[in-house]
């Protein structure tokens, strides 16, 4: 997994290296990819902006005087420290690259897919870069490169790794890779040395032998398919890149969450192809007003995603909710409909609001919803009602870098908050969450 108070409430809870034969030119820190869009902000996202601040003042207000509910409830509320909510804005989403150029065939969204998919590629897709060489290489290199990488190991090379690892002993799949093969490797796949990449390989390294080394019984490889893409000057290919499954049920399991494809970028080098750029494709279903930059506490800042559902593929799809570091995915939030988000007679109107607050003061920012849905038929067709939802932030860090992170949805406590308000504001949620723990 990718390595990694708050005062004030708010309800808004946001090509380069030419191929040739100069292979070991570095790309510099500042070089941007040649085909991103620049944006000015224009006049209706900055009047947005102005009517963002003044919902965030009234919130504020709120925070301090009570925001609608009753005097009875207010007494109750007045009892002990409020929670507070962490302040977030709008977030900045990077927009995808206006086409150009001719759309790529079929033939080559074929050939494509079977480029990514190989051993010595899917791992491109693994991480997300602006320029080669901030490819995450211990997902480029997870599985070795190749038989070079598991045969031909001398008995004195697993016994010296032995010696520096703290289990001693090798008990699964036993990986290495030299200096020489590493750089070979990185220049036909990214045209730089392993010296020009901004990361690092964290195996183990024996100098005597000038090699890295790894041992693990799993495997990090992925599917991908290409689905389209376009070509402006035959030489650089921007390119859709749907991540697959393995199992068909899997599809059926996942099939009303928001599911994010990427964008890749290849350029032609003789009779291959160089890795130049992935990123995720964001703003596509993204509920712009309803998406943030956010601090969490431990994790940092990180992009809160709002996602609309494809009501066209089920017209009974949920809301979808991500949340984006680094530019990973690092987790998609639970449905109520766990299973594959859909609901059982609602449909999606609107998000009311979302908040971050450590609700349980246990260090973790947890997460609170207030959403719109309609009933989809019944004696209740077509009535509006609201939905609160409770997520709770868990982390547990197993190691430096290393560390499991959720937020997981509080199904009790939610149903019988959604009960108790009819009408409910964040501030109403916060404050009777208060008095209940």
């Amino acid at each position: 997994m990718k390595k990694l108070k708050m005062p004030g409430l708010i309800l808004i809870c946001f090509l380069l290296s030419a191929c040739g034969s100069e292979k070991e030119a570095a790309i510099p820190d500042t070089e941007k990819p040649d085909y991103a869009v620049e944006e000015e902000i224009s006049p209706d996202d900055q009047k947005e902006a102005e009517e963002q601040q003044e919902i965030v003042d009234e919130a504020e207000a709120d925070s301090e005087n009570g925001d609608g509910q009753t005097e009875s409830q207010e007494e109750a509320f007045a009892s002990g420290k409020r929670i507070e909510v962490v302040s977030a804005q709008k977030a900045d989403i990077p927009k995808k690259a206006d086409e150009g150029g001719r759309e790529i065939t079929a033939e080559e969204m074929q050939y494509f897919s079977e480029f990514v998919q190989t051993d010595h590629n899917y791992g491109f897709l693994l991480s997300f870069y602006d320029t080669p060489a901030d490819v995450n290489l211990n997902e480029v290199c997870y599985n070795g490169l190749g038989a070079s990488s598991v045969s031909g190991i001398s008995e004195e090379e697993k016994e010296a790794y032995k010696e520096t690892v703290e289990w001693g002993d090798i008990y699964t799949d036993f990986f290495r890779i030299t200096t020489a093969q590493l750089n070979e490797f990185l220049l036909e796949k990214t045209g730089l040395s392993y010296e020009q990449m901004h990361d690092t390989l964290n195996w183990t390294y024996l100098p005597e032998y000038d090699a890295y080394y790894s041992d693990h019984g799993d495997t990090n490889y992925r599917i991908f398919n290409c689905t389209g893409g376009y070509t402006v000057d035959e030489k650089f290919f921007v390119l859709r890149m749907e991540p697959g499954t393995f199992d068909p049920s899997e599809d059926d399991y996942f099939s009303g969450y928001h599911q994010m494809d990427y964008e890749l970028v290849l350029e032609k080098c003789d009779d291959t192809y160089r890795f130049r750029s992935n990123r995720l494709i964001l703003e596509e279903g993204l509920i712009e007003d309803q998406s943030f930059t956010v601090n969490l506490s431990p994790i940092g800042e990180v992009t809160f995603a709002s996602f609309e559902p494809d009501v066209e593929k089920d017209p009974l799809a949920d809301v979808s909710f991500s949340i984006i570091q680094d530019g990973y995915e690092i987790r998609q939030l639970d449905g109520v409909f766990e299973s594959n988000n859909i609901r059982a007679n609602e449909e999606f109107q609107k998000i009311e609001a979302v908040a971050f607050a450590d609700y349980d003061e246990d260090g973790i920012t947890d997460i609170i919803m207030i959403l719109d849905y309609d009933f989809a038929s019944g004696p209740n067709a077509a009535e509006t009602h609201s939905e609160i939802r409770i997520y709770k932030g868990e982390y547990r860090e197993y190691s430096k870098g290393d560390y499991f992170y959720t937020q997981r949805y509080q199904e009790d406590l939610s149903e019988s908050i959604t009960a108790k308000f009819s009408e409910p504001t964040i501030r109403g949620v916060l404050d009777y969450i208060k008095i209940l723990l």
